[in-house]
């Protein structure tokens, strides 16, 4: 039997076989009983192991979580009995209207406002003929309270199509659908369905809407990106997609969607039917799809207030009033879903609970919002900080009203914010464009934000003199061309060198202060290869003062001299005790690099 099933799983995949459906025994490894401290539902997680192995192989079977939910916590309805064989059957539009119609009647947070919004320059206009035309929204009738679909999707390497000078006047013209690629396609297919029930007839494509050989062009229109997606009456999002060749519609065997109903037997004899669903089906074809690793898709998602998503085997809905999908149409049971919207609901009410949200309120948020930008991909790095421009103006427009933003910094939170960590620093890339100054994250890719343990409650040991950045252009949030910011400070001057440990593939760092070394973390910005050329010199800043184990700490930045007096580039973080008080005195000054010590016995420097 295992290698039955090992040849056919290997067909299926090498040949492109259509799935079948061929019995197999499940053993119950554990099965963990918990009680929902909020309700008094029960709810059982599996760990199974299944014979589908390799052939010789009987002792690594898979593993995989699943949820037996109570009669009580699953909804069954009609709905549910009739899932189509295609993600764009009559079924699955049928579905996604009751999350609509629930959303546009009982979600007051979700509902778009027409005063004083931005829409973009051009649309695309669906009609009934095998034919689109791109319209200039100035010259819709009544474009002020127009109403469009956005589609969110993945690239790819090839567009066989976009908006060029040399196109422009075709697009104008009318293009024919066929020309387009599948994902479009279907969009487009979607919005004809829109036409006859909403009376919504446009669609935003942003390869289509934005002329991609005009910088001028796409810098004006990438700039309100995030409002584009704001103001959309809903946004498509082509999940699971790769590249605009493979669609939004998928087939699927509809037996593989609905919740599977399993008979339970207690210890007392009693019998009853439970629902055992997949713990992981909302991570695993939403969060981690190929669409949610783009770094630009995280705005769209957040900011628009409707989602519809297009997954490899079913529709999901994403709103701030409801998460759902054809498996569980009228909402997913508690402890499923993601809640991703409540990081900024469309009402721009955040939620933030525990310790983090009385100490440091809505920069909280703003760290979780960098954490799950910085985990994406960009295929041009100088869109870091354009890519999350839209979320950075929803903030300042709503909670964070009084603060200035400082190429992904936020002035009144600079101390903490400083203090970021690159999760798996790279090689330096040569020639690299400028993206940010180097005390912004956005310099770097996959950062982490400063944990807020023990930090979050430290003291500050710095002043922020000043700080500015200068835009590259006319919106303050987006593409920097420069930036510094004045600081005061004790400078602990050191060095760095590596430490060989048996058994370690790669050196730790170590940090000597006064010809001593310190017990310090060292987390450096950029890779160490063998080769590489650490700093000669090394000064340290502590910025942060805190306790642990009733001892103070110091966190703080690894600074490398530019070679100018009193300015320096950051280089990476320290996490050190306070033995020795390296950290409460400056260093003797060094004229070239820090200039004269102040009257408060403090350096006053600049960081670029």
């Amino acid at each position: 039997m295992p290698r039955k099933i090992h040849d056919l799983s290997n067909a299926i995949v090498q040949k492109h076989s259509k799935p079948q459906w061929i019995p197999c025994h499940i053993t119950i490894d554990r099965a963990i009983f918990s009680k929902n401290q909020s309700s008094r539902k029960n709810y059982v997680e599996y760990k199974y192991q299944t014979v589908l192995t390799a052939p010789d192989d009987y002792l690594q079977p898979l593993k995989q979580h699943f949820t037996l939910l109570r009669n009580e916590e699953v909804v069954v309805s009609a709905e549910q009995s009739s899932v189509g064989s295609n993600t764009g059957s009559t079924e699955s539009w049928d579905a996604f209207k009751a999350w609509l119609w629930t959303c546009i009647t009982e979600h007051r947070q979700c509902a778009p406002s027409y005063i004083q919004r931005r829409l973009p320059r051009r649309l695309l206009e669906v009609g009934h003929a095998n034919t689109i035309r791109l319209r200039d929204v100035e010259n819709i009738e009544n474009h002020a309270v127009v109403d469009y679909i956005a589609l969110s999707h993945c690239w790819g390497l090839r567009q066989p199509l976009t908006l060029r000078s040399d196109t422009e006047a075709m697009l104008y013209h009318g293009v024919e659908v066929l020309a387009l690629p599948k994902t479009f396609r279907d969009a487009i297919q979607m919005t004809r369905r829109f036409w006859h029930e909403f009376e919504v007839r446009y669609l935003w494509i942003d390869s289509l809407c934005i002329m991609q050989d005009s910088t001028a062009d796409w810098r004006h229109e990438s700039a309100f990106m995030g409002e584009i997606y704001h103001n959309a009456f809903c946004t498509l999002a082509a999940t699971a997609a790769k590249n605009g060749d493979h669609g939004l519609f998928f087939d699927r065997d509809p037996r593989r969607i609905l919740p599977c109903a399993i008979p339970v037997v207690h210890k007392q004899g009693e019998r009853r039917h439970s629902f055992c669903v997949d713990h992981n089906d909302w991570s695993n074809n939403i969060s981690k799809a190929p669409l949610n690793d783009r770094s630009w898709v995280l705005q769209e998602r957040l900011l628009s207030p409707r989602v519809l998503h297009f997954a490899a085997d079913q529709l999901y809905w994403e709103c701030s009033g409801l998460e759902a999908s054809e498996a569980f149409p009228r909402g997913f049971p508690a402890g499923f879903g993601e809640q991703f919207k409540q990081l900024l609901p469309y009402s721009g009410v955040p939620r933030i609970q525990g310790q983090a949200a009385a100490l440091r309120g809505t920069y909280k948020i703003w760290d979780q919002v960098i954490k799950m930008y910085s985990s994406g991909k960009l295929s041009r790095s100088t869109d870091r900080l354009i890519a999350l421009s839209g979320i950075a103006h929803k903030l300042q427009r709503t909670i964070i009203a009084n603060d200035t933003y400082l190429a992904g910094l936020w002035k009144e939170d600079l101390a903490f914010g400083l203090l970021w960590d690159v999760e798996v620093p790279h090689e330096p890339e040569p020639h690299s464009e400028f993206v940010a100054p180097t005390w912004s994250w956005a310099a770097r890719s996959g950062t982490l934000p400063c944990e807020e343990e023990p930090w979050a409650s430290a003291v500050r040991v710095v002043t922020i003199v000043s700080a500015t950045v200068l835009p590259a252009d006319s919106d303050w949030m987006g593409q920097v061309r420069g930036g510094y910011i004045r600081m005061s400070g004790v400078l602990a001057r050191g060095g760095l060198f590596r430490v060989y440990v048996a058994g370690s593939p790669s050196p730790h760092i170590a940090l000597k202060i006064n010809n001593t070394s310190h017990p310090a973390v060292c987390r450096l910005d950029e890779k160490l290869t063998p080769t590489a050329q650490m700093p000669h010199v090394i000064y340290c800043l502590p910025i942060l003062r805190g306790l642990r184990n009733h001892m103070h700490i110091y966190k703080g930045l690894l600074l490398a001299p530019t070679g100018l007096e009193r300015q320096f580039r950051r280089h990476g973080t320290f996490t050190a005790d306070a033995l020795g008080d390296h950290f409460r005195s400056c260093c003797a000054p060094s004229m070239n690099e820090t200039g004269k010590l102040g009257p408060d016995g403090r350096f006053e420097f600049t960081i670029v």
